[in-house]
């Protein structure tokens, strides 16, 4: 595999040099196949204050924000700039300056479920391709397995806003993280009937 890295240049942020020193908690999406996801697991990134996702494999090329080579128009708003995209085989080698904690998310025996992992501050989350898991590789490097019980199969962008979202509960209940409150203007001030005027 090529060492060659791969840098997002818009419409989520422009990273100026070819340096990457890459901080947690970040989430690697393996191999994943359709660029849809990986919109909205930028989504999910801005939504839950997490800065670095990272893709490995060459199925797809991030697009370059350029006319006709953009993500969907809903995954383009100027709060996702927060989210650095990185396209590389070996993300893991990025963080260079604090140790992390490689966390899988896989269906497999013996995976301890979701609900019962106390996140770790400086996790990085691994997720498999829409059409298979995790390498044996990546699988290796993982400090824990995890699952999210459910009764059917996950989207991969949907498994990674659940991760997110049980991230930030678990550490609140630690005592290392805080509720996120909304940090956008939505046009209302959140009362229901506020937002019907508005529409109108």
């Amino acid at each position: 595999m090529s060492h060659e890295r791969k840098v997002s240049r818009s419409p989520f942020v422009v990273l100026e040099d070819d340096t990457v020193d890459a901080q947690p908690p970040a989430i690697v999406m393996t191999d994943p196949k359709f660029v849809v996801n990986v919109a909205s697991m930028i989504r999910n990134c801005a939504a839950f204050g997490v800065e670095w996702l990272f893709i490995t494999g060459d199925r797809l090329d991030i697009p370059t924000g350029r006319k006709g080579d953009r993500m969907p128009r809903q995954e383009r708003m100027r709060e996702y700039r927060t989210v650095k995209v990185v396209q590389c085989d070996y993300p893991t080698m990025l963080f260079k300056r604090q140790d992390i904690a490689p966390i899988g998310v896989e269906l497999v025996p013996g995976a301890v479920p979701l609900p019962m992992l106390e996140h770790p501050l400086n996790a990085v989350y691994l997720l498999g391709p829409e059409d298979g898991g995790l390498s044996k590789g990546f699988r290796a490097i993982c400090h824990q397995i995890v699952q999210i019980p459910s009764l059917h199969c996950l989207n991969v962008a949907q498994a990674g806003g659940i991760i997110l979202y049980d991230r930030m509960a678990s550490l609140w209940r630690q005592g290392k993280g805080e509720i996120l409150e909304l940090d956008e203007d939505r046009g209302y001030d959140g009362n229901p009937r506020r937002r019907e005027l508005v529409r109108k």
